[in-house]
């Protein structure tokens, strides 16, 4: 017996999820089984050796398994641990999402916000959503229809939201709690797709006030359901509430393009893109695109509507119902879609999905030929013969060494890693001292011995910036090339040369330092502004 399976008479015959590991504790492969001894028996007996099966075989060292109460806790595990951990032998989701939710608190006048996971105790939950920008720009629309508030303690007298008509100021009284709640109400109906009947009620209201000659309330209604009509009335022929899933398969990469319908409307739609799916099914990519999506859904659809049935369609639509069950709905019924208009919205998603395939393609080919052409300008910068894998940007923003918060973004094989940015509110620094600033951030972030190093940090600054900085490694005996990039001349400075490089402006290496920067730029000041208006506020107070 090869000595891999060398004990698989001492793994339990019950549900659970399996490791294949690698010599030094690597996890190369994780799956899930209804009896594990049986399952991992499978691959001794050769029955689950695919090309790729066969090199992870090859490179496993040793199994490892957790018992799980019941098949449908070890699917939702395995689900889990596949995207903590990203195996090699696994299908991946490529740009896992930082999903946010729109959560309606749960306060006398409530307050409406976007959240991500950490936050959504204490109040309603609608989506998940995977694009900040769409719930950005989703909010602030509706909030020019319908005011509200969004300040985490009512002040005492209104604030600038007020009387730039985008806050009702429940603060002072200057709106009753019944008209309140019919406003979040309506605004709730809105984010679950339901404007068409707060249309038709703001339409009835009209003519109600219009009827007893209160004429300028009768043209606020009117301009509450044009804008919103405007905004939202666009219909597409299907039925209900119902959310289309999409599969489309070339090569190592698939994708999943999702459709949600509410009230006959397409409310929005999300791509979800997997590589290492060459051994994978249609109906395992399915079942994954639906784990990752409902796994974090703050409601559930009346239908699923697929082309196939997912695998471990039982499980899965087990684990729907309890999910279901906890959010007091009915579960969602799976309806195979093979003609008429609902094959014909599938069709249209399978393209959206080959889109996202061949656009991801076209973009690493042009990565790959771009990181080639700057082997030299990577040599010059940080004594690299490539692009580094892991590239860690920091920033600093205040005004005069106020609300100062540093940031840190992290790209990997050129793509941002948004799971990894962090940010640092400046805790030991007062008054207008960047490159102190910069070293504090910096400081923090190395006692973070569990995150991976990089392999190159890159400063938004110049000199001064770059001496902290390099001082701070010598004291500490860090090795990680260190590079800044000034904004001015975009000039680069690196330890140990006093006069700057200067790469073409057309060089693959100077424009990936350029987004890195400009993205942690970016990241920084959005929570700076956050933390800015808030000191403005107490100061107003």
């Amino acid at each position: 017996m090869p000595p891999l399976f060398k004990n698989l008479k001492l793994i339990p015959q019950t549900p659970g999820v399996y490791f294949f590991k690698s010599a030094n504790g690597g996890i190369l492969y994780i799956g899930k089984a209804k009896d594990l001894r049986k399952r991992i028996g499978q691959y001794k007996q050769g029955r689950l050796v695919s090309p790729q099966t066969g090199i992870m075989l090859a490179r496993a060292a040793k199994i490892d398994f957790l018992v799980a109460s019941s098949e449908v806790e070890s699917l939702v595990w395995e689900n889990n641990l596949i995207k903590e951990h990203q195996p090699k032998y696994n299908i991946r989701l490529r740009d896992d999402k930082d999903y946010l939710y729109i959560k309606i608190s749960d306060e006398p006048f409530p307050k409406i916000t976007a959240e991500h996971r950490a936050n959504l105790s204490g109040g309603e939950l609608i989506g998940p959503f995977t694009s900040s920008e769409y719930v950005q720009t989703t909010l602030k629309t509706i909030r020019k229809i319908f005011p509200y508030r969004t300040c985490n303690t009512m002040p005492k007298k209104p604030c600038l939201y007020f009387f730039i008509k985008l806050c009702p100021a429940p603060c002072v009284g200057k709106i009753l709690q019944n008209d309140y709640a019919d406003t979040i109400k309506k605004i709730r109906q809105i984010l679950l797709g339901k404007d068409k009947k707060i249309i038709g009620k703001l339409k009835a209201q009209m003519r109600d006030e219009s009827s007893i000659q209160n004429y300028e309330k009768a043209a606020y209604l009117r301009n509450q359901w044009q804008a919103l009509e405007h905004v939202y009335g666009r219909n597409i022929a299907t039925v209900g509430d119902e959310d289309f899933f999409s599969i489309a398969k070339t090569d190592s990469y698939a994708a999943a393009h999702l459709f949600i319908i509410r009230d006959k409307k397409m409310i929005r739609s999300e791509t979800f893109l997997f590589d290492r799916a060459n051994d994978y099914s249609e109906e395992e990519i399915l079942q994954s695109a639906i784990l990752n999506f409902y796994e974090h859904a703050a409601s559930l659809p009346k239908n699923i509507i697929t082309a196939c049935f997912p695998e471990n369609f039982e499980l899965l639509s087990n684990w729907l119902k309890r999910k279901a069950k906890k959010l007091e709905l009915p579960a969602p019924k799976f309806i195979i879609a093979k003609r008429g208009t609902k094959a014909r919205l599938l069709k249209t998603g399978q393209r959206n999905a080959l889109e996202k395939i061949s656009w991801h393609k076209i973009s690493q080919t042009s990565f790959r030929k771009q990181a080639g052409q700057s082997a030299n300008d990577w040599q010059k910068i940080s004594n690299l013969s490539a692009m580094p894998s892991r590239i860690e940007c920091y920033d600093i923003s205040n005004i005069q060494g106020t609300d100062a918060v540093g940031s840190m973004v992290v790209f990997e094989n050129g793509r941002p890693k948004k799971s990894d940015y962090r940010r640092f509110i400046i805790k030991t620094i007062f008054g207008a001292n960047d490159p102190a600033m910069m070293e504090e951030v910096i400081s923090r972030r190395l006692n973070h011995k569990e995150w991976p190093m990089p392999d190159l940090i890159l400063l938004d600054g110049g000199l001064p910036q770059l001496s902290a900085i390099f001082k701070l490694f010598k004291i500490k005996n860090i090795k990680i090339p260190l590079a800044a990039l000034a904004k001015k001349e975009e000039e680069i400075y690196i330890p140990r040369r006093p006069l700057p490089i200067r790469l073409p402006k057309n060089s693959p290496a100077l424009q990936i330092l350029q987004a890195i920067r400009d993205e942690a730029h970016r990241f920084a000041i959005t929570h700076y502004r956050t933390k800015h208006k808030a000191s403005l506020f107490k100061k107003t107070l």
